[in-house]
């Protein structure tokens, strides 16, 4: 609605509302022309016309798109828009963000546009601000705070609607869980820290292992949970070995070698239960089977607790 309204007061071919998260301007809200480039962006701050802005908290009028991507060196793409009006958007604590207006002419806008969009800016920071703590707020219920996965608690709701979902229309639904070996040697071996950013990189890893849909989990401690819809018991065959690389993977990628493996349990609706609880108990089942198979071929007793 608010973009909506920009456009009939300052015409213009793209708008991208940048937020400031880490140290970068991040696009919250594109549309219009060259919406994949700016989607894709995460601007350095002080970088490009919005990241001068947001750096400096001073409007910019008919800069040079071009300077957005700059920062991206020779692999830098180009847009095909010549203006861009910015302005910083200001919450109670300083910059929430930037509201950049762009526009395919050269020298395109006005002194009467960069007027109206500094009115409109007094306003946008507050609710800019006000919409991302409310996000915040809510992500916090449902994420993870190491890995940014769902938590426990997002991914058991999340299972029982496509459990009923799979009731409804037919479709198999796999679940899967996995723990780690050799992750309290980790700890033990390199820290905490490293501990956390192999636990980081595991996730990621696991995420891109999957499909789009797929839904990740981390349940806690090293123990992760799959919810994929319409897998087959032959296609969940295939993932699990792309699991299991990614696990290791990501172990030579912090560590320099491979130090942790992946246990993975299957279970099946509904040959294997109707209800999250019971899906859940039997892959955690197969995972202890799979987990005690792994030891025994290494000689070693199952571990009792999770590590």
């Amino acid at each position: 609605m608010v973009a909506a309204r920009l456009k009939q007061l300052i015409p213009h071919d793209a708008i991208v509302f940048f937020i400031y998260e880490d140290g970068r301007l991040m696009p919250r809200y594109v549309h219009g022309v060259d919406y994949d480039l700016f989607n894709s962006i995460e601007m350095p701050l002080g970088q490009g016309v919005s990241g001068w802005v947001a750096q400096t908290e001073k409007p910019i009028i008919n800069g040079d798109p071009a300077a957005e991507t700059k920062y991206l060196g020779d692999r830098a793409p180009v847009s095909v828009l010549q203006s861009v009006l910015s302005v910083p958007l200001r919450g109670r604590d300083g910059a929430a963000g930037v509201l950049s207006l762009y526009l395919r002419a050269k020298q395109g806008f006005t002194k009467d546009h960069l007027r109206l969009l500094l009115a409109a800016s007094s306003k946008l920071g507050l609710s800019v601000e006000n919409a991302l703590q409310f996000e915040k707020a809510q992500d916090t219920a449902s994420t993870d705070f190491l890995t940014g996965l769902p938590n426990a608690r997002w991914i058991c709701v999340h299972l029982e609607q496509e459990i009923a979902r799979s009731r409804r229309s037919g479709t198999p639904l796999a679940v899967l869980l996995s723990d780690l070996n050799g992750f309290k040697s980790v700890n033990d071996n390199f820290g905490h820290l490293v501990g956390n950013k192999l636990l980081q990189q595991i996730s990621k890893n696991l995420k891109n292992a999957c499909r789009e849909y797929d839904q990740v989990g981390r349940l806690g401690g090293d123990e992760f949970v799959f919810v994929l819809p319409e897998l087959t018991k032959e296609r969940a065959e295939e993932l699990r070995p792309r699991l299991e690389l990614a696990v290791e993977g990501a172990g030579q990628s912090i560590c320099g070698a491979k130090v942790v493996t992946a246990s993975i349990g299957c279970a099946f609706y509904p040959k294997d239960g109707s209800t999250a609880e019971e899906l859940l108990s039997e892959a955690d089942r197969r995972m202890y089977e799979a987990k005690e198979t792994y030891y025994k071929l290494r000689c070693e007793a199952p571990r009792l607790q999770v590590g």
